[in-house]
């Protein structure tokens, strides 16, 4: 009998060994340019851009319509509906910039920061040209080809380093961030119809349009929450604190959580196409979202354990005395960027079996809890107990979000467990081991700190990961042989050894 299944599970693991490729990449490039722009921009000016950057995400979530994940998810042949979602994501994109222009001298007066609103007025354009982008990618992401998704990716990422440090050496200014970020989509809208020559019709149908919308009604809802939980420290900070410790709390979140969040990203970009297709097939789909939450859990606790045991050396090496407060927020955002970024995995699990009502149910949850203990955090701690208050939101909500995955998969508990609290124990051994190496070494050493402190993580962690993946057979060790070539398999057993 023919294997149905190898292709898909071939297709999935190479599509996510491309995404998380690309999203290391994609976070190399964010971590350049976060170094960069800190080095060369006042924070009052970074932090300037950074309300209006969530005040431009704000409004893109309270629009959003899910039609992309409806798209994705939807059986059957989709061009028409296709030709039905970009007409609507571009009637959005204008509806969204008409929006934020008007918006931005009321923002600008909330938010008491004075300059937001000509960078507001400025970035009204990007949703309109973001609208024109061709929806047809979405096929890429059906058909488990994923090369030309990542390229698009990654275009927008380097156009905006690029383009955003020439300009700040030279304005000096939040605009250089403004005018870098619009560029940045011009060159991803073009890239996109390049890259994908299936292009939408200029047709639009309301019934179609209905059907996408009420699929897409759960993910407009649970993207909302998301924003909330994500960018809504964001906000508080923007509205509580000077624009400096916006700047300082957005650099941490960008090195610390947003890692986190896009590593995971790279793996739910592709499962949700991988879950979306064998939705009906309970056993394939058990197994195949354990062996993801697996891989997802791994690659959290090593990133948390980095985290705590280099921060500090980090921030020395690479930013300015006053950054130093950085360091303190890293480790904290880590265990919420971890936290999210499984919490993520779940989601994609609840939405790729039509029942997105699911994750948005936790992510409810979790923003009730961020409304009663952040802002008296910020209050009383500042900074800092932002960063505690979301690591213990985000702990509190895993204790409870896999009593639903458990009942929806018809797994055990103990498997889930397994998956998330060995990876725990092996990141606490590893943080003993380094700490313990690394205080032999001079305080001063910076660089010292990093290449041994890195040395030693990764040897202790991998091993320890290794070892427990093969005693309880995660299947992360077969995943990642999967990825390599098969001649190259074939001349290893034909060389017979030394």
């Amino acid at each position: 009998m023919v294997d149905t299944q190898a292709p898909l599970g071939k297709k999935a693991a190479f599509g996510t060994a491309v995404f998380t490729i690309a999203q290391v990449v994609g976070q190399s490039i964010m971590t350049v340019r976060i170094i960069a722009l800190a080095a060369v921009l006042p924070l009052h000016e970074l932090g300037l851009f950074g309300v209006a950057a969530v005040v431009i995400q704000l409004t893109e979530q309270l629009s959003e319509t899910g039609m992309r994940q409806a798209l994705i998810q939807r059986s059957g042949e989709i061009s028409d509906y296709v030709s039905t979602a970009w007409i609507s994501q571009m009637s959005r994109g204008v509806f969204l910039g008409a929006i934020v222009y008007f918006a931005a001298g009321p923002a600008e007066q909330f938010f008491d920061k004075v300059g937001v609103q000509p960078l507001l007025q400025t970035l009204a354009l990007l949703p309109v040209i973001q609208g024109i982008t061709n929806l047809g990618i979405v096929h890429l992401h059906r058909e488990l080809r994923f090369e030309k998704v990542v390229l698009l990716k990654l275009s927008f990422s380097v156009v905006d380093l690029v383009v955003s440090f020439i300009l700040a050496i030279v304005m000096k200014s939040a605009m250089a961030l403004v005018i870098a970020r619009l560029i940045a989509a011009v060159v991803s809208v073009a890239m996109s119809f390049l890259l994908e020559r299936r292009w939408p019709k200029v047709h639009f149908s309301i019934a179609r349009f209905k059907a996408l919308s009420k699929f897409g009604f759960w993910i407009f809802a649970t993207s909302v929450l998301s924003f909330i939980l994500i960018s809504g420290g964001d906000l508080v900070v923007a509205k509580m604190l000077p624009a400096s410790d916006l700047a300082i709390y957005r650099i941490a979140s960008g090195i610390a959580c947003f890692p986190l969040m896009r590593a995971i990203h790279a793996v739910s970009s592709t499962t949700y196409s991988t879950f979306s297709r064998i939705q009906n097939d309970k056993d394939r789909l058990s197994n195949a979202f354990l062996r993801v939450l697996a891989l997802a859990s791994f690659v959290a606790w090593f990133a948390i354990a980095g985290y705590f045991c280099l921060s500090v050396p980090f921030v020395d090496l690479f930013f300015k005395a006053d950054l130093k407060p950085v360091a303190y927020l890293l480790t904290p955002l880590a265990v919420w960027g971890g936290c999210r970024a499984l919490g993520a995995i779940n989601s994609v699990l609840f939405q790729s079996i039509g029942k997105p009502a699911y994750a948005t149910i936790f992510q409810f949850v979790m923003v009730i809890l961020f409304a009663i203990a952040v802002v008296p955090a910020i209050a009383r701690f500042g900074l800092m107990g932002l960063a505690c208050s979301l690591a213990t939101v985000g702990v509190i909500a895993q204790l409870g979000r896999y009593t639903l995955t458990v009942s929806t998969l018809g797994c055990s508990a103990s498997d889930i467990a397994q998956r998330l609290l060995l990876p725990m124990i092996i990141s606490a051994l590893a943080i003993v081991v380094t700490a313990y190496s690394l205080s032999y070494l001079p305080s001063d050493a910076s660089t010292l700190h990093m290449v041994l402190g890195v040395l030693l993580l990764s040897t202790t962690y991998g091993f320890c990961a290794w070892f427990i993946d093969t005693r309880f057979q995660f299947g992360i060790s077969k995943f990642a042989k999967s990825l390599v070539p098969q001649r190259f398999v074939r001349q290893e057993s034909l060389s017979g050894g030394p």
